[in-house]
């Protein structure tokens, strides 16, 4: 607990909990890469304390991710389902890159109230998605279709983003078509440059 220059105590706005360390994708940028620590999901007593700890002041935000992909954690949805019973008034917010977030898991998060879900894409072209995210597009792809079908995409969260990573060789096609397809599937697009 810090106290502010009025003397009031701060909390903190926002909390981020890794579940999991743990990730599906191997992306180039990613430091989860480099990590020298054990890999696996987070033990659930400990999860659980933090969640019982975040009831202790006014927490506005609560994001369960660092370093590995939510849906590489087995116990994702439970964990989300107690954050959002816990801590009914704090905005849950999600980032994926989607590749685990399988129809059926989709359709377990309707009743969530997730705030808002980013998902990161990074390039729509097959070969170059697979260069950068170690993985195949194609799940991601079917699993972006399955969730942004009208009247689902509004179960799932209030708001829905597709994350673009700009690389050193990503094109303006690259981006005009990222734009495009967010267009099209009912989803907000955000570009970011590569930062880290």
């Amino acid at each position: 607990m810090r106290f502010g220059r009025n003397g009031g105590v701060q909390h903190p706005r926002l909390v981020a909990v890794e579940t999991t360390n743990h990730c599906n994708a191997k992306c180039v940028f990613c430091p989860n890469n480099a990590l020298a620590r054990d890999k696996g999901p987070m033990a659930d007593d400990l999860f659980e304390k933090i969640i019982e700890d975040c009831r202790e002041f006014p927490l506005q935000a609560i994001e369960p991710f660092i370093q590995g992909d939510p849906f590489s954690d087995p116990k994702i949805l439970p964990r989300l389902e107690l954050i959002r019973r816990r801590l009914a008034d704090t905005k849950l917010r999600l980032y994926t890159n989607g590749y685990g977030m399988s129809p059926k898991k989709t359709d377990a998060m309707h009743h969530l109230g997730i705030d808002h879900l980013f998902i990161s894409i990074n390039t729509l072209d097959p070969k170059k998605y697979r260069d950068v995210m170690g993985i195949p597009i194609e799940p991601t792809i079917r699993n972006i279709d399955y969730l942004s079908q009208p009247g689902k995409r509004e179960r799932i969260a209030n708001k829905i983003t597709l994350r673009m990573t700009r690389l050193a060789d990503t094109t303006v096609q690259e981006q005009d078509d990222f734009l495009r397809y967010c267009r099209d599937k009912g989803v907000k697009p955000f570009i970011v440059g590569l930062f880290n």
